[in-house]
């Protein structure tokens, strides 16, 4: 069973809200990081891009909207 979880492979979102000089940040209230500050996202879903999955969870977890000004992507 371990073996078949190590080839999944999911598309996750980290979207920090920055408007200068402030920053948007969640407090973690259950799982991973519970109890911590943290960017807003979370996973991917099917047909959805990237970007459009990022802002539905800033909208879903902080109720604002949002829109990109840079996209930047993790080499």
């Amino acid at each position: 069973m371990l073996r078949n979880l190590e080839n999944m492979k999911k598309l996750l979102t980290l979207c920090i809200v920055h408007q200068h000089p402030r920053v948007l940040l969640g407090m973690k209230k259950r799982g991973f990081g519970i109890g911590h500050w943290n960017g807003f996202g979370g996973k991917v879903e099917e047909g959805e891009s990237i970007e459009e999955a990022a802002k539905r969870e800033v909208k879903e977890e902080a109720a604002e909207e949002c829109y990109f000004r840079e996209k930047r992507r993790r080499s």
